[in-house]
Parts: C-alpha cells; sequence; structure tokens
C-alpha cells in the first residue's frame, strides 16, 4: 500500500532539478529563436494622417448643406478617386524625381500603394461628465449614433520616408479632391440660383411693362 506524506522543500528542489533542462531550454532559445527570425521579415513602418471634419457654420437654415452626402461615403469617394490611376500616376513620378521612390514599374507601384492604404473613421460620442454636463470624446469604437468628425489615413511601407511622403501625398490628393467638388457644387447652387433670380427679375419686367 503506497502512502501519501507531506512534501518538504527538499523535496521540491529535487524535483526542480530534474526539470531545470526542460525549463531553461525553452526559456533561452524562444528568445533567440524570435529574435532570429526577426530578420527573416523586413521592418514595415506606418505613417499616419488625421483628417479632421470641420461642419458647416451657418445655421442651416439659412444656407443649405453644399455636400449632403453621408461622410462615410464621402471618404469612400474620396478614396477611390485618390487611388486612381489619374491621381497616383503624378504622385510616383514627382516622388521618383525627388528620390523617394525608385524608377520601376508603375503600375506595380499603384497596386502596392493601393494594398498599403487603410482609412478609419474617429467616431466621436457624447459621454456625461461627473457634474452632469455633456462632453465631448473621441475614440474609434461603434457606437449607437456615431458622430464622425474625421478620418485616419494609414500608409505602410518597408522605408520611412517613402510611408510618410505616400500618406501625405495621398492626404493632399483627398482634400484637394474634395475642394474641387465643394467648389464646383457650390458653383452650379450659384448658378442655378442666378437664373432664378432672372427668371424672377424678367417676369416682374413683363407685369411692370403690362
Amino acid at each position: 500500500m503506497i502512502q501519501n506524506r507531506v512534501l518538504t522543500m527538499d523535496d521540491y528542489g529535487a524535483m526542480l532539478r530534474r526539470r531545470l533542462k526542460i525549463i531553461l531550454i525553452p526559456t533561452l532559445l524562444a528568445p533567440l529563436v524570435g529574435f532570429l527570425v526577426s530578420y527573416a521579415f523586413p521592418p514595415k513602418y506606418m505613417s499616419q494622417a488625421l483628417i479632421l471634419v470641420q461642419q458647416q457654420q451657418v445655421p442651416q437654415g439659412y444656407v443649405a448643406p453644399v455636400v449632403t452626402e453621408d461622410l462615410s461615403q464621402r471618404v469612400a469617394t474620396l478614396e477611390q478617386k485618390a487611388l486612381g490611376a489619374d491621381r497616383l500616376r503624378p504622385l510616383i513620378q514627382k516622388l521618383t524625381q525627388q528620390g523617394v521612390l525608385r524608377p520601376g514599374n508603375v503600375d506595380a507601384q499603384m497596386d502596392e500603394i493601393r494594398g498599403g492604404v487603410a482609412i478609419e473613421p474617429v467616431e466621436m460620442v457624447i459621454v456625461p461628465s461627473p457634474e452632469g454636463k455633456a462632453t465631448n470624446k473621441q475614440f474609434q469604437a461603434p457606437s449607437s449614433k456615431p458622430q464622425v468628425p474625421g478620418f485616419n489615413l494609414d500608409y505602410t511601407a518597408n522605408n520611412p520616408r517613402e510611408a510618410q511622403a505616400i500618406c501625405a501625398g495621398i492626404a493632399d490628393i483627398m482634400l484637394q479632391e474634395n475642394l474641387r467638388d465643394r467648389e464646383e457644387a457650390a458653383q452650379n447652387t450659384t448658378d442655378f440660383l442666378s437664373r432664378q433670380v432672372d427668371d424672377a427679375k424678367g417676369n416682374l419686367n413683363d407685369l411692370d411693362s403690362k
């Protein structure tokens, strides 16, 4: 019959000595293997641009918004325009002349840029403060009725200078496209109102002549 006895510190020490190799070998080899494996993968550098959206300052009761499209759809549209060949090709040529990019296949470079871009919305929710007043808090987590004040534009590349230059270039393209669309929409609105005023003036002149 085997009797159970209380283990002492000597017993625990003996068990530790018997399993010392099993403990030490993985402990010492795991960091070394991880350090060596890290050399097999090229380093990645991510550049990020935060683009904030300024809401219309004039009350909508006086002036209707120029752009009525949802911000998420608007960002998706701007992303498609910025990553189009007609926008990326001049950017690649410019960065190649500056020495940021190496001369190569432009189509392959455009595909690489498209694969390295990521856009995430910055959502804002109203969080009550301890005093009972509502305060604005920005974070990237879904909410029931999120307000999107902007979005993060991320670009990842193997070179830090390349990541920064391409991220800044794409952000500039998106801003320019948004400004161009706003100006076009505002001009169309102005032209429409001008035609309405001319028509009303013509009707008044006809009535006055009669």
